[in-house]
Formats: structure tokens, C-alpha cells, sequence
């Protein structure tokens, strides 16, 4: 028997089963050890996000969120006794004093305004405050206050109110320079020269 032939079959086995073994690391092993990696990152990704929506004293998203929560609802708790005591001091102090809000309806009066007019909240709700400027000059007013809530400027008018010769002077509550929630107006007489 020859070994020549014999070294040629197992050097062709052995090439056969070096690709084999290529061909399987390749289409096989080294998708499955990828797959697995992948596998891997994804339990620890979880783990993180896991870590970060379940509350756990402080150090997670959901708890600064939560803590968040609490934050903005002591700050409008806070605003809110703010604005009451504003306008509680507002109440009946000695001028006649309005709120509108940015579009001009009626949101609040004291007193002394109600005094003035001689109208009830119910008459001047809205935009029906308009009614207590005098007829003749309600248009001309109409136009300056539209333009002062367009522009976020102050308003200053003079006209007549019943008898009384009176000035409007409104102040916008300005968020910044071309915006504002409304105006707070002072009614005076107007002493006649």
C-alpha cells in the first residue's frame, strides 16, 4: 500500500474540514455569538431603563419627575395665594381699578369701580364693559384699546362716563416685550379746568 495517495485523501479530508469548520464559524457561530451580544446589550439597555422609571429615592427619571410635579404644584399654589392677596388688597382700595384678560373681556373689578359705574359684574361681563364710555367717543376707544392689545402698550384715553369726565390709564401684564395676559385699568375723574 502506497502512502502517497493515502496523504493526499486525509490533506483533502483536512482542507474539507478546515472549510467546514470556516463555513460554520461564518453562516453559524458568528451569527449566533452576534446574536447573543446583541442579547446581551439589550438585558443591560432594559436594566438601565428599568433603573430610571422605577422610583427609587431620587436617583431616577421618575422620581425627578414626580419631584417635578411637586415643584410646579407648590408654585401655582404659591401664585395662587399671590394673585388672591393682590387682588384682596385691590379690593377696596381707594381707586376704581379693572382686569381684562388679553382680549379685552372684563375679569375683574373692585369696588370703587362698581361705585363709579353705578353697574353690576353681570352688566359688564365680557366685553360689555365698553358700554359705560360714552357713545360718541366708544369707537375711537374701541380702536386705541385694540391697538394697545395688539401692540402691548399702555393706554391712556379721556372721555365721559354718565356725568363724569373720566381717564382710563390700562398697563398691559407684559410676559415680554410683544405679548401679555391682559390689562389692569384705573378709572379717575377728571377734575373739569
Amino acid at each position: 500500500m502506497e502512502i502517497e495517495p493515502l496523504i493526499g485523501v486525509i490533506i483533502t479530508l483536512i482542507g474539507i474540514f478546515i472549510g467546514l469548520i470556516r463555513w460554520l464559524y461564518k453562516n453559524i457561530f458568528k451569527p449566533i455569538s452576534s446574536l447573543i451580544e446583541t442579547h446581551n446589550e439589550l438585558v443591560v439597555n432594559v436594566d438601565t431603563i428599568k433603573k430610571e422609571v422605577i422610583p427609587n429615592g431620587g436617583g431616577s427619571i421618575k422620581d425627578s419627575v414626580e419631584f417635578l410635579k411637586l415643584t410646579c404644584t407648590n408654585i401655582e399654589n404659591r401664585q395662587k395665594v399671590i394673585e388672591q392677596r393682590s387682588r384682596a388688597s385691590l379690593q377696596y382700595h381707594d381707586e376704581a381699578l379693572f382686569e381684562t384678560n388679553k382680549k379685552g373681556y372684563l375679569v375683574w373689578a373692585n369696588e370703587k369701580f362698581y361705585d363709579i359705574t353705578h353697574k353690576t359684574i353681570q352688566e359688564l361681563e365680557g366685553y360689555n364693559w365698553i358700554s359705560i364710555i360714552v357713545e360718541k367717543d366708544r369707537a375711537k376707544f374701541i380702536h386705541e384699546f385694540n391697538s394697545c392689545l395688539r401692540m402691548c402698550r399702555k393706554l391712556e384715553f379721556i372721555t365721559f362716563s354718565d356725568i363724569n369726565r373720566v381717564k382710563f390709564t390700562g398697563l398691559p401684564y407684559k410676559i415680554d416685550g410683544d405679548s401679555h395676559e391682559g390689562f389692569l385699568f384705573n378709572l379717575t375723574k377728571v377734575l373739569e379746568k
